[in-house]
């Protein structure tokens, strides 16, 4: 598998453009009137949508047949480093169902309770990577739990960003 994602393009426009002018010291109302003065010009606005279409993010990803032999584990491999990354990253949290947290983190702040979400699906997947672990064959104990991470995962899967 190689899998080669680029940053996000930046977006450009008449604003955005105006908005640099701060750098050589034009005053904040000043940039707001070029940046509106801008916008007004047909051509103008015509290359920013035009640049702005041409400049898409790089996503490059080929997938060996070996890949998806067991595509769990290989997902896996991916899966925990970027939620331990994201968990150390965050500048926000997910709002968490009561039901989704043990009693002890239901009056838990949303941070508290989201990091202890986070750290379900990190050790989910750690488990499902582990060559050591057949998690089939784990305990019961474990297995409820990693199964709990998996579900957590999928509930809050569109919570995953930073």
């Amino acid at each position: 598998m190689k899998v080669k994602i680029g940053k996000y393009p930046e977006y450009f426009s008449p604003y955005l453009f105006a908005e640099k002018l701060k750098w050589f010291g034009v005053p904040e109302d000043k940039c707001t009137w070029v940046g509106e003065w801008l916008s007004n010009c047909d051509w103008l606005t015509s290359m920013f949508e035009w640049v702005n279409e041409k400049n898409k993010r790089q996503i490059k990803v080929h997938i060996d047949d070996y890949d998806v032999w067991s595509m769990d584990h290989t997902l896996a491999l991916v899966v925990a480093p970027m939620l331990r990354r994201l968990r150390d990253l965050k500048h926000g949290s997910a709002i968490v169902e009561d039901s989704d947290v043990p009693d002890e983190y239901v009056n838990k702040d949303v941070h508290e309770r989201w990091e202890w979400v986070l750290d379900e699906m990190i050790f989910a997947f750690d488990q499902v990577a582990d060559e050591e672990v057949d998690v089939q064959y784990s305990n019961q104990s474990i297995r409820e739990r990693v199964n709990n991470g998996l579900r957590l995962f999928g509930t809050y899967y569109f919570a995953l960003w930073d």
